[in-house]
């Protein structure tokens, strides 16, 4: 038989033993495999390497070798340094190698030895390495002497594994390099577990992770692991998309939890707010109602307490009377004694020398047919040549209220009432001509019996501080006429006890009344309108709200003002008007200096604004001429006149005094119309802002806001110009806050009083405005209350409410006054917020209440 023919027999005979020992181990129930048998058949397929060169039979043998080593691994049939046997090299190469080396001739045909029987099974010790090749039998095909060969070597190696196994050795260990690589090992494993999973196609002998990586480096070396990798790899993709749509499926989940959490959140909050609406709202109806409660109390208690302090004023004010009968009596016992020379008049105390000098003029006590006539309102007409068309009445009160009038020789007084006790409006006629010379003398101050107690300044106001007795008309402007003779020391004994009564008394400074004011008095007396004779000249104090209390009561004005009319001596049908307004309160706060200048160009303002600040009515005469006084030097250019504008900020006084004169000179200008003007305005506005205005100094701040208040209030009340005016209003308010609420700001506040007045600040405090809102934060919202409360309004709070939604406008009354504030407060809210609201006329909304709804 050729060698290919033995080579065929062996490789045939191994592929049958094979499968009979796959059948055995298959049917594991009935018979399980030798595992000694399959040793024994793991050596001889490694060593009929040597005969089989074809590489095709060779991977099949290193199939087998690699299949049962992995099964005698996983199931622990062999040690832990058991070798696999290696799949011996061909003697002679490849089949096609010794085919083409061999001689022609046919070799003589060898017949191969009887296989022996087979070993019988192995014991526990055969899983040594020695006894995994022991008597490997020769196989068919094999030459004689490698049969031999190979017979010895098992035997040898029986021989010795026993001998050591009986010496009690054990099997010997093998050398470092009879070990296993990792990489065979490795590759035994995964052939291993994909012959089990061949044996039982289980998703639990599938590969993943680094595993499957692992797997992946031997997929060209058994075909097993090959189709594992790939069976592998498909339940990975599988697993992923499971993975990825239970991931899905899981999300859709939690968004529908989301969602309902979400929803059943939106429900409470809407539950809630509903509940926080109507707790507003029963909150607001109970803030109203305790509102209306202490207002009512307060104004119990503010009437109960000015009765009290009347009652006070009436006891203290017997109890100084009685005193000053008790010291004039003295005074007159004294003086008796004086003249009987029973006393030296050194010895007198001076506490009695004011009374004993006192000259006391009884009103009744005038000389014959001289009569108090008070002031004369035709003073100024003149002849019948000159005589002046209308007569100048006593300034009236714009509200129209009565007033009480106190008459003396030359002048006049109104009483400003109980709240104050001092007079609003003094009115003098002076003739200079006629004045006479005075002599003057110490003279007390008395009550005058004609006007009722309750409206004269009380002697303890000025007890003991700085206040001195401020008279708003001197003896100096009344001394002239038939009641006042020649004689200097009558005369002004006369004049000073005419103008020493507390109806002409009001609460001035020392440094002021004996300081600027009196520069002012000399002015008007002296030095107005010089070449004319005749003057009329109107004073009285600023009386505000917020004017500061006096150390003993009563409250200080912070400003005083001055009016001076007289005819033009070149055209005695023309009147001048000059007004005037003087601070007794510097820009600290602190009262003036007593040295501080009368300055003409800073302290004059237009009678208009005299009369919004104060709340009089000078007549549309003295208005004409006031007006008609300013076209002169008016700047046309007012392009030049918004460029002079930052000039009221230089460092040198002189430029700021003439810019200012320039800018009131084109605000008060009839040649100039409220459209031509609004930037200059506007300019102004912008300056009187929050940022600008805290960055100046204080006297530019006063500039300002005096420009600001000489914008007359006709032009404000343009429909035209309702933007500006409520940008106009913010201003004021930011500078009010800037100088710290006006507590004591000198004549910066009182410019911003008049600035207000004008711009209807009254207008918005005298109504209420309800606020509702929805869809906003109820912080925000109370701070934008804050901000409309500075602008003047009231707003008692605010009420959340879901009928506000998507609404943004202000409800009126069907009158003209409300309509005017509802469009007021719409563009106020518009200035603080940047949005727009409408207004619309409802007739659910009572007069004097507004209604502002507002949404996000």
């Amino acid at each position: 038989m050729s060698a290919a023919a033995g080579t065929q027999d062996i490789f045939v005979e191994l592929c049958t033993e094979d499968a009979e020992l796959r059948l055995t181990q298959k049917d594991q129930k009935e018979k399980k495999p030798d595992w000694g048998q399959v040793q024994t058949f793991l050596d001889r397929v490694a060593l009929s390497g040597e005969n089989i060169g074809d590489e095709r039979r060779r991977r099949s043998l290193q199939a087998m070798i690699n299949y049962w080593s992995g099964e005698l691994i996983t199931r622990g049939k062999v040690g832990d340094y058991w070798t696999a046997p290696a799949l011996a090299k061909p003697a002679g190469g490849t089949d096609a190698a010794r085919n083409a080396a061999a001689p022609e001739t046919a070799r003589p045909p060898t017949s191969a030895p009887a296989s022996p029987p087979p070993p019988s099974p192995p014991s526990p010790e055969r899983s040594s390495p020695a006894a995994a090749t022991a008597a490997p039998l020769p196989e068919p095909g094999l030459s004689t002497a490698r049969a031999i060969e190979i017979a010895a070597k098992g035997a040898i190696d029986t021989v010795l594994g026993t001998v050591r196994t009986r010496l009690g050795g054990g099997p010997a260990a093998p050398s470092p390099d009879d070990r296993p690589t990792e990489h065979a090992r490795k590759l035994i494993q995964i052939a291993a577990t994909a012959r089990r999973w061949r044996a039982n196609p289980d998703s639990g002998w599938l590969l993943s992770g680094s595993a499957l990586l692992e797997a992946e480096r031997f997929v060209q070396d058994d075909d097993d692991i090959r189709a594992l990798v790939v069976a592998s790899r498909d339940n990975v993709t599988k697993t992923r998309r499971l993975r990825y749509l239970a991931a899905g499926f899981g999300a859709a989940i939690l968004i529908a939890l989301v969602a309902i959490v979400h929803s059943y959140y939106q429900l409470e909050l809407a539950q809630r707010r509903l509940e926080e609406t109507i707790a507003d709202r029963n909150a607001l109806t109970q803030g109203l109602k305790e509102q209306i409660d202490s207002n009512e109390r307060q104004r119990q208690e503010i009437e109960a307490a000015a009765q009290r302090q009347r009652a006070i004023d009436r006891e203290r004010q017997a109890q100084f009377d009685t005193v000053q009968s008790a010291l004039r009596t003295m005074a007159d016992v004294v003086r008796q004694a004086t003249t009987d020379g029973r006393i030296d008049a050194s010895a007198i105390p001076s506490t009695l020398s004011p009374y004993l000098n006192e000259v006391t003029v009884s009103l009744p006590l005038l000389p014959p047919g001289i009569t108090l006539s008070g002031y004369d309102p035709a003073f100024l007409s003149g002849d019948a040549v000159t005589k002046l068309a209308t007569a100048i009445p006593l300034p009236r009160s714009r509200d129209g209220s009565a007033a009480t009038e106190a008459k003396y020789l030359n002048y006049s007084l109104v009483m400003a009432g109980e709240a104050r006790r001092m007079p609003r409006v003094a009115a003098v006629n002076i003739k200079r001509s006629a004045l006479v010379a005075l002599r003057r003398f110490p003279v007390a101050f008395q009550l005058d019996p004609r006007i009722p107690q309750g409206l004269q300044a009380p002697a303890q106001w000025f007890a003991g501080n700085d206040l001195d007795l401020g008279t708003l008309v001197n003896a100096r402007e009344i001394a002239w006429g038939e009641a006042f003779p020649a004689d200097a020391t009558a005369a002004g004994r006369r004049a000073d006890a005419m103008v020493s009564a507390y109806t002409n008394v009001t609460l001035q400074y020392d440094n002021f009344n004996r300081g600027v004011w009196s520069l002012v008095e000399t002015y008007a007396r002296q030095n107005f309108a010089s070449a004319a004779d005749r003057v009329t000249v109107f004073s009285g104090p600023v009386l505000a709200p917020n004017d500061p209390p006096g150390p003993n009561g009563g409250l200080i004005p912070r400003t005083f003002w001055k009016v001076m009319v007289a005819r033009k001596p070149d055209d005695p049908t023309t009147l001048l008007v000059e007004a005037y307004l003087i601070s007794q309160f510097g820009p600290d706060g602190a009262k003036v200096p007593q040295q501080t200048p009368f300055d003409r160009r800073t302290s004059r303002v237009s009678l208009a604004a005299l009369e919004n600040l104060t709340g009089l009515d000078f007549g549309e005469v003295l208005r004409t001429a006031d007006s008609a006084a300013t076209i002169v030097a008016v700047p046309l250019d007012l392009n030049a006149a918004i460029a002079s504008l930052d000039r009221i900020k230089d460092p040198s006084r002189d430029v700021r005094l003439a810019t200012m004169q320039t800018l009131l000179d084109t605000i008060r200008s009839v040649q100039v119309s409220p459209t031509e003007i609004a930037p200059l305005v506007n300019a102004i506005v912008t300056m009187a802002g929050d940022a600008s205005f805290k960055a100046l100094t204080p006297q530019v701040r006063v500039n300002v806001v005096t420009l600001l208040a000489a914008i007359p209030k006709s032009w404000w009340d343009r429909p035209d110009w309702l933007g500006l005016k409520a940008t106009a209003r913010r201003a004021a308010a930011d500078a009010v806050a800037t100088l710290g609420g006006c507590a004591s700001a000198g004549d910066a506040c009182a410019q911003l009083a008049l600035a207000k007045e004008r711009l209807d600040w009254g207008a918005a405090s005298n109504r209420i405005v309800y606020l509702q809102f929805a869809g906003m934060e109820r912080g925000d919202v109370q701070a934008m209350s804050a901000r409309l409360a500075q602008l003047g309004w009231t707003l008692p709070g605010q009420e959340r409410t879901p009928a506000a939604a998507k609404l943004n406008e202000v409800r009126y009354a069907d009158t003209p006054d409300d309509r005017r504030a509802a469009e007021l407060l719409a563009a106020d809210y518009r200035v603080l917020t940047g949005r727009p609201l409408r207004t619309a006329r409802n007739p659910d909304v009572k007069r004097g209440i507004t209604e502002l709804w507002i949404s996000q």
